[in-house]
């Protein structure tokens, strides 16, 4: 089984005056309160900084939790915040984690110090703080129960008793709502929503834990409820083709598909001239039908810690860049696997981006020299040519087949009577309980080398085998049968 993560969007459907104030005071405390704790973690940034980093390098948001202490907690009672004061540590501790560990910049430039209204955090799911959601089964229509306010607040009101619904938690219980005699510290607020949302709260019906965080947002005077949803699925079945997803120049997004031979068997693109990231979820949901159609394995370019050399600068001085920057190329990598996994289908796979627009896809020979203009690739060793946009999405269609035909060796020994797997560029030691069973074992291994090797990135980056590592750790998420056993006598 497979864990599947998505987010979906409750719009909360007109609230009277009385609640959209106290929402609004609520978001404004937990805005003003968020922002105080960015403000003095300016203060204190350098300790921060030395004080709060993991052995591994990195730094967690469960190590930044710990910079709160129960004064600074104290403090945010003047902000009125006492219904969310677990979330909002969270909230500020991930963001400030998210901060220093920005490869590009680890300083005060990346942390919000104006006010501005930031949605609020629900860390957890409950009928008795944070929030939950109600179900009248009669009428068919499913509410929000939500903690804003705290005993003090004066906008707190004893409850009217609506004898025309009866509620029940959307819990394990389905534990009937009643009203108690004492004034309400939370509101409680019909939820609109489309067919694609309902049916995810007829699952959450059968199995409420798949309800997790939540945020609610105010966006153009309406207010939303975001529910993260976490739910297990069935592993997907094996692929039978790849399908190369790419930026593009003249085209926001060019893809090819292509048989475990390598062979093309289909070939598109997404045109947007004028490209905005709202038209993310359309080109993602195009692609996921295509994908599903031909059973496709998803590869996108690794847009993280280097670029793919597609913007190309002419003889003139004139500059040609993709139309989808690599923050909306990721997002586009983000939506598509989380919709992909929801669906029954394979996650993507992110493979390295070095030169699949200038090597060419007839002879594989890949030079600099090939790339001849911002639209063409002409190879200057079998002289056959090729639009570039199309040639970066072939060459990633046919990386995980280039990867298993490059296998990764891994020698087998006896060493003191015991069987041992080892490879040393990739740090692979490993002793098998039962040797003629092992191969579940073996590859739980493997993912054990993988995760060591980002958790202590920072140490790994200062070894001579870095890059050589680095690439070997890719080519095995990609795919783990490119891994060749030898044996030793």
């Amino acid at each position: 089984m497979e864990v599947s993560m998505k987010t979906i969007e409750l719009k909360l459907y007109r609230p009277s005056l009385s609640k959209r104030n106290i929402m609004n005071e609520a978001l404004e405390n937990y805005s003003r309160a968020y922002a105080y704790l960015i403000n003095k973690a300016i203060k204190e940034f350098d300790d921060i900084k030395d004080s709060y980093k993991s052995s591994a390098g990195y730094y967690k948001t469960n190590d930044i939790v710990k910079w709160i202490s129960k004064e600074t907690l104290k403090e945010l009672n003047k902000f009125g915040v006492e219904p969310f004061k677990d979330s909002i540590k969270i909230d500020f501790s991930a963001s400030l984690a998210g901060v220093l560990n920005n490869k590009i910049s680890r300083g005060i430039e990346g942390l919000q110090t104006n006010f501005r209204e930031r949605p609020i955090y629900f860390c957890r799911y409950s009928k008795n703080r944070n929030y939950c959601l109600l179900y009248d089964e009669e009428n068919n229509k499913y509410y929000a129960k939500i903690y804003l306010m705290n005993v003090k607040n004066e906008k707190r009101k004893k409850a009217v008793l609506n004898l025309g619904k009866t509620l029940r938690y959307i819990t394990g219980d389905k534990e009937l709502y009643k009203e108690c005699d004492g004034k309400r510290s939370f509101i409680i607020v019909p939820l609109a929503f489309g067919k694609w949302q309902e049916e995810h709260l007829k699952e959450a019906l059968k199995n409420p834990q798949i309800l997790k965080t939540a945020r609610l947002i105010k966006r153009k005077n309406e207010y939303y409820l975001a529910i993260n949803i976490v739910r297990e699925v069935e592993e997907a079945a094996e692929p039978v083709n790849f399908m190369g997803i790419s930026r593009g120049i003249n085209k926001a997004i060019n893809y090819t598909i292509v048989d475990k031979m390598g062979s093309i068997i289909f070939e598109g693109c997404e045109i947007e001239e004028n490209f905005t990231k709202d038209k993310l979820n359309s080109i993602a949901n195009k692609l996921i039908k295509k994908a599903g159609e031909y059973k496709c394995q998803a590869i996108f370019e690794r847009l993280i810690d280097k670029g793919d050399n597609l913007t190309f600068k002419d003889k003139q001085g004139k500059l040609y860049i993709p139309i989808m920057n690599c923050s909306s190329y990721n997002s586009l990598y983000d939506i598509i696997k989380s919709k992909l996994r929801a669906n029954g289908m394979r996650s993507p796979i992110r493979v390295s981006a070095v030169s699949i627009f200038n090597t060419c896809p007839f002879c594989v020979r890949h030079s600099k020299a090939n790339r001849f203009s911002s639209e063409l690739l002409i190879c200057t060793s079998c002289g056959k040519s090729i639009a570039v946009e199309k040639a970066g999405s072939i060459n990633l269609a046919r990386k995980l087949i280039h990867y298993s035909n490059e296998k990764i060796p891994i020698i087998v020994k006896n060493i003191d009577k015991r069987i041992a797997f080892i490879n040393e560029e990739i740090g692979l030691e490993y002793y098998p309980a039962n040797p003629f069973d092992c191969q579940a074992e073996f590859m739980k291994e493997i993912d054990n080398v993988i995760a060591r090797f980002y958790e202590n990135i920072a140490l790994e980056k200062q070894k001579e085998n870095y890059k050589k590592k680095l690439s070997l750790i890719k080519r095995l998420e990609a795919n783990k049968n490119i891994l060749k056993l030898i044996e030793s006598n």
